[in-house]
């Protein structure tokens, strides 16, 4: 099963927002067959393990144990069911991690295979797959994005001035935060981080197309020059003043009547973003908090001292779940304690 982790993690930039899935066919102890799901859209984990077995093997298939670690599928959606298709096989022994909460799955893969006097051995390395899959789970049982939080603050607990741009993090802590943006498929920020910091929120490690740039503007005060707004990314603006599309710029209106990150996280949601890593400042962190949605927290805390400034924000129901150290910075992970899939 952790072999099927492993091939897994592999679909992790083009998967989405499918899930991470990873199949192995073993026969015997030796393993005749791998397969992952590398693309939306494309194969899934199950086709490409059965297509992967050698000539010489293929007698072997219905006499082998398919390990996979998501439930196969039961539906017709961009491909046919996984589950017809291991049937169709001859396998007689399925052995998955976790349920498909998705609700044309949901079960009915499974009792597809044992109706056709499959074998189903089901919740194997349980919560490593829930921790694997944590951002689709959170997308179908929340009907929401994985939302990641990130600062970095000083020992005496500021994250800069209202004046300037301060870098508080050394260059290790930079090129981590990097290959994460590079993971993540959309990254929000504040008016006031784009007017002091002039980010591009861009990954020098993006193997595939740069993440979605999300900007809170609500009253559109933000000069369009600004490096979040060039040709590099897609950028999404959120205002109270206009809906419009201009190339890769969408500027979506937001309402009075429900808190800025709830329609945030909802418009995204509608639009298949699974995850969203937000920057910053302290004032828009601070709202999601207040707001109860955040799933992690990635905090850097260096030695630098200013004395007096921009306070961090402060979680709430947190839970701290790892620690390390990037030289002299040191890096805190948090979940959210009513996050059950880390």
């Amino acid at each position: 099963m952790r072999r099927c982790f492993d091939l897994a993690r592999k679909g992790a930039v083009k998967a989405a927002p499918n899930p991470l899935v990873g199949a192995v066919l073993v026969y015997n102890n030796r393993i005749i067959g791998e397969g992952y799901h590398a693309y939306y859209g494309g194969p899934h984990a199950e086709v490409n393990c059965i297509n992967s077995v050698a000539e010489q093997d293929q007698a072997l298939i219905a006499q082998s144990c398919l390990y996979v670690n998501l439930e196969p599928c039961a539906h017709f959606g961009k491909t046919p069911p996984c589950s017809h298709l291991v049937v169709a096989s001859g396998i007689k022994q399925v052995v998955i991690c976790n349920k498909d909460p998705f609700e044309q799955v949901n079960g009915n893969g499974i009792d597809y295979l044992q109706q056709h006097g499959i074998e189903v051995r089901c919740g194997i390395l349980e919560q490593e797959g829930l921790q694997l899959n944590k951002v689709f789970f959170t997308n179908i049982i929340k009907k929401r994005p994985y939302i990641y939080l990130k600062w970095a603050a000083t020992s005496d607990g500021f994250v800069g001035n209202s004046k300037q741009r301060i870098s508080i993090s050394n260059r290790l802590h930079k090129l981590w935060m990097q290959q994460l943006r590079s993971q993540i498929p959309s990254i929000l920020v504040g008016r006031n981080t784009v007017s002091i910091d002039n980010p591009l929120l861009t990954s020098s490690y993006a193997t595939a197309q740069q993440a979605t740039r999300i900007v809170i503007d609500p009253l559109l005060k933000l000069d369009l020059q600004a490096s979040v707004f060039n040709k590099e990314s897609n950028t999404i603006i959120f205002n109270y003043l206009k809906n419009e599309i201009q190339e890769h710029l969408k500027w979506v209106r937001l309402t009075e009547e429900q808190p800025i990150p709830n329609q945030i996280v909802d418009y995204l949601h509608t639009q298949q973003i699974s995850a969203v890593l937000i920057e910053g400042g302290p004032f828009t962190l601070n709202e999601f908090i207040k707001s109860d949605l955040w799933d992690e927290a990635n905090v850097c805390v260096s030695k630098a001292s200013l004395k007096e400034g921009i306070k961090a924000p402060i979680l709430k129901k947190e839970r701290c779940i790892n620690t390390f150290k990037l030289k002299d910075n040191n890096i805190a992970i948090y979940k959210h304690q009513d996050n059950q899939f880390i």
